[in-house]
């Protein structure tokens, strides 16, 4: 009933927002739960605006599934393990969508390494942007290493913090709490601060809360240009963004209680984002995998309140920029075989909290076919664009 009647109220008053819009994109380090979304898994992405009552899902395990597909051929549908360092570099002045952040992985993922810098290209394949080998020559060290957090300058240069301590040549010991720099033009590595630096910003921000851990995730203010930080401990903070600002604060608007977790959570990745990332609609299912003929629930969520809701179906995934807001990525390939779902009545409506639960029955495979993957996609025409995608596989 409170989730209800602050749903109604932001849909009758006007929202108060800083001036300059300012969103962060974060995944935690274990499954968690949001006041709106029951379960966010730790590959999952969530989003808060500055101003909003709390963080919601933007990038569900299903989502990756569906973008990415299945490109090793091993009959399961590619996901990130988990993701442990995020970045915000658009790549033109299109919509803002995943094909504009930059990741790091918790372990190795298919044919990459867990300090590798990936990113998603618009042909919804994974693409290498920086090699943990070329960081791991730069500082002069055989052993590999887990990338934990990650931030770009406007230089190009990437300021990253490591998940343990590292013995290098370069530097001689890294701290898992450290900031270093690589800069790609001098192939070099340098040292922004130490763990000690870090330290001394938490305790001017929050005095007396102890030993700060790892440094967890990285991005600069959009509007002062400071060090944005999240750092392992104490565990009452370790889902608040820290500022450098100021001698050490706590960046305005994301405070752990601003997230609204439901349970005792660990922020593990971080992108900020200033001006506009609009929240699209989410679509999850219980299964991947179902029966021809087999009846499976859908359900929406974060919608515009009472949208009439539309979706399409395809044989095939074809992962391409769209202009249609939301989630700004088509997936279904139109040039296939398209169907619109079937429709109660003739149509879905999102109720008051934009979610909606739509019953659909899996179609029969084609002649002769062992199984077929189906990607859904849906659109909200009332201002929430495109959802995030899913995919079923039917055998």
């Amino acid at each position: 009933m409170t989730l209800i009647i602050t749903l109604l109220l932001m849909a009758a008053c006007p929202q108060e927002i800083s001036a300059s819009r300012v969103s962060v994109i974060a995944s935690t380090s274990a499954d968690t739960v949001l006041t709106q979304d029951p379960q966010c898994r730790d590959e999952e992405l969530l989003r808060l605006e500055r101003g909003d009552p709390w963080a919601r899902l933007w990038m569900p395990a299903g989502g990756w599934n569906a973008l990415l597909g299945d490109s090793d051929f091993d009959a399961q549908f590619d996901a990130p393990a988990g993701i442990d360092g995020l970045e915000w570099v658009p790549r033109g002045s299109g919509m803002p969508s995943l094909f504009d952040l930059w990741f790091t992985t918790d372990s190795d993922f298919l044919t990459w390494q867990d300090g590798d810098v990936l990113r998603v290209d618009p042909s919804g394949t994974i693409e290498r942007v920086i090699a943990e080998d070329s960081i791991r020559t730069a500082l002069g060290t055989p052993s590999a290493f887990d990338l934990d957090a990650i931030a770009r300058d406007p230089d190009g240069r990437l300021y990253f913090s490591i998940r343990d301590g590292l013995a290098t040549t370069v530097l001689g010991a890294v701290e898992d709490g450290d900031v270093l720099i690589y800069d790609p033009t001098s192939a070099s590595v340098t040292r922004a601060w130490t763990e000690s630096e870090v330290q001394s910003w938490v305790d001017h921000a929050a005095p007396g809360s102890g030993a700060i851990g790892d440094v967890k995730g990285l991005a600069f203010d959009p509007e002062s240009g400071a060090l944005l930080f999240l750092v392992q401990s104490p565990s009452a903070q370790d889902a608040t963004v820290f500022t450098s600002a100021g001698g050490g604060g706590i960046f305005r608007g994301f405070e752990e209680a601003d997230f609204g977790f439901m349970q005792s959570t660990e922020l593990d990745a971080l992108a900020v984002l200033g001006g506009e990332l609009p929240q699209h609609p989410i679509i999850v299912a219980d299964q991947v995998n179902v029966a021809p003929g087999q009846s499976f629930t859908l359900r929406v969520r974060h919608a515009v309140p009472y949208a009439v809701l539309q979706g399409i179906a395809s044989s095939r995934r074809a992962p391409k920029p769209s202009t249609r807001g939301g989630f700004a990525i088509a997936v279904p390939d139109l040039n296939a075989a398209v169907r619109v779902w079937p429709m109660p009545n003739g149509q879905i409506n999102a109720d008051v909290s934009g979610s909606a639960s739509i019953h659909l029955t899996v179609p029969p495979l084609p002649p002769g076919a062992v199984f077929l993957d189906l990607y859904l996609q849906l659109w909200d025409g009332a201002g929430g664009g495109l959802s995030t995608p899913w995919v079923l596989r039917v055998q």
